[in-house]
């Protein structure tokens, strides 16, 4: 129930993060009269904390495939343990047919 509610209240906000994006473009850009009221700088950066506030960001993937230890390059894999709506319980496990790799 929390992330729906979260989730609902970034779509109400999603208009209003790409106004704060134009708004405060529209401060900062030289070429804009805007950036000549006096406290512009001031104005473009609270836009741009509301737009950065608002705007979703992508999670970057881990893309560990192998680890060193000991000179030797281990393959890993990746499992997912436990799924939550807001986060995942990643475990990274050797990948490997050699016995001594596996129980170290």
């Amino acid at each position: 129930m929390l992330y729906q509610f979260h989730e609902f209240q970034r779509a109400l906000l999603s208009p209003l993060t790409a106004w704060a994006q134009a708004a405060s473009k529209s401060f900062a850009n030289p070429a804009s009269p805007f950036a000549y009221v006096p406290g512009a700088t001031r104005l473009s950066a609270g836009y741009e904390l509301l737009y950065r506030l608002g705007k979703d960001y992508e999670k970057p993937e881990f893309n560990l495939h192998q680890i060193v230890k000991d000179g030797r390059n281990i393959p890993i894999v990746e499992q997912t343990i436990v799924e939550k709506p807001f986060c995942r319980l990643l475990r990274f496990k050797r990948y490997s047919d050699d016995s001594d790799a596996v129980t170290q």
